[in-house]
């Protein structure tokens, strides 16, 4: 009986040992790496076009990966690219799309409802989020875009 029931703990233990790398699946998140591919992106645009924005990355746990500020952007739109990318974290939403909800929804969320936070989406799920500011929302949300674009 004792031997059986050893067998058995074995025979459970392996068949539990393999079967777990297979279900392990690699994912994409945004890395240090990517953060700079979107930064600079963006930043080349703005420049090229003469705005002065901030740009934030966070990866998908919401940590601030990287913020970049260029020479003569207010002070304020280094906070807003911030509160933009946590504001996609926060509903998967981009912020043009928040802006659109209740006012009761926007502030469980805390949400800053300016066009220029966006997702960024690999396989369907969320790996990221940007956030620009100190342009108009368009050229914000132009810019967010170019970054994502040169990161994936």
């Amino acid at each position: 009986m004792t031997r059986r029931l050893a067998g058995a703990c074995a025979l459970a233990a392996l068949l539990t040992t393999t079967a777990a790398p297979a279900q392990i699946a690699k994912t994409r998140t945004i890395n240090a790496t990517d953060a700079q591919k979107i930064t600079d992106a963006c930043l080349a645009l703005a420049t090229r076009s003469g705005w002065k924005v901030h740009v934030a990355v966070l990866n998908e746990h919401g940590d601030l990966v990287r913020l970049v500020g260029m020479d003569g952007a207010s002070r304020t739109s280094g906070v807003l690219a911030q509160g933009k990318a946590g504001t996609v974290f926060r509903t998967g939403r981009s912020t043009a799309e928040v802006a659109k909800m209740a006012e009761t929804a926007q502030r469980a969320f805390n949400a800053v409802t300016y066009a220029g936070g966006l997702p960024v989406m690999v396989d369907g799920r969320l790996a990221g989020t940007v956030g620009v500011s100190g342009a108009t929302e368009a050229q914000d949300e132009e810019c967010a875009r170019a970054g994502i674009a040169a990161a994936l």
